[in-house]
């Protein structure tokens, strides 16, 4: 199945979301260099121009997973590799929305190079027999890929480092549990474009490769918890362990809690 073979008001909202979606992201990050805060500035009803962008933008990725999600139920679109694909891309939308200008090229780098490393081992997938190494190699690249891609969005091994204002995008006021929720897209954009596009690599494997993908993520974070307890442990005496060692291991939890949501959605 095809989304360009689904019916015709299916196909038009999903391409009309993408292009508001588009057009509100180009207006948020540059409407100062176009010269719309000018402009705005003299409307009353357009004074708010960057919250009402963000929040089209925010509505416009809603109804394009939405419509999606109707054509997949529908047989339009294939619940797989073109389903996955569809989502990591919609979602790098959002990111690129909760990020800052400078990261939003990062972000499709990250994503074009997501796509271009596992399309090149499903390539070596037909090499043997096998089916459980090609989910444990693909497995071990998105971990790898991913925790590199936190890096070079900006972040470090520190609370400094984290864009807290990002989170606040779309908002008129504080709420904790949008603002959370932000936060945390805005700090795991990595890895998550690497684990939608991971999906989309194993939609067509069997259950033994889901699994064994699981099983790889499950070591692999295990290997690094444990290996940042027992450095910390060792150097408890440390003069930075509370400035450097204490915030490295505060992130090791969150990422352990992070993986915990990616094994529950590999093996459900």
């Amino acid at each position: 199945g095809s989304l360009w073979k689904a019916p015709k008001w299916t196909r038009s909202s999903f391409l009309a979301a993408g292009v508001v979606a588009a057009i509100s992201v180009v207006i948020y990050n540059y409407g100062q260099l176009l010269g719309l805060a000018t402009a705005a500035s003299s409307a009353v009803w357009c004074q708010d121009w960057h919250l009402w962008c963000a929040r089209l933008t925010m509505a416009s990725v809603v109804v394009q997973l939405v419509t999606l999600s109707i054509a997949a139920a529908s047989g339009h679109v294939r619940t797989g590799r073109q389903l996955w694909m569809i989502v990591a891309f919609v979602t790098t939308s959002l990111l690129m929305l909760l990020h800052r200008p400078r990261n939003q090229t990062p972000l499709l780098i990250l994503l074009v190079l997501a796509v271009s490393v596992l399309r090149f081992l499903h390539s070596l997938s037909a090499d043997g027999p096998d089916h459980q190494w090609p989910a444990v190699r693909a497995a071990i690249v998105c971990q790898w890929f991913g925790r590199a891609g936190h890096f070079a969005l900006g972040g470090s091994n520190g609370f400094a480092t984290i864009d807290i204002s990002g989170a606040y995008t779309g908002l008129s006021g504080y709420s904790a549990t949008l603002v959370g929720c932000f936060s945390g897209l805005i700090l795991f954009s990595g890895p998550l474009v690497f684990f939608l596009v991971l999906l989309a690599h194993l939609s067509e494997s069997s259950k033994g490769a889901w699994f064994s993908s699981a099983r790889t993520v499950v070591a692999c974070r295990a290997w690094c918890a444990l290996t940042c307890t027992f450095v910390m442990i060792v150097l408890r005496s440390h003069l930075f362990i509370w400035s450097v060692f204490s915030p490295r291991f505060m992130f090791e939890i969150l990422e352990v809690l992070a993986d915990t949501v990616k094994v529950m959605l590999l093996l459900v």
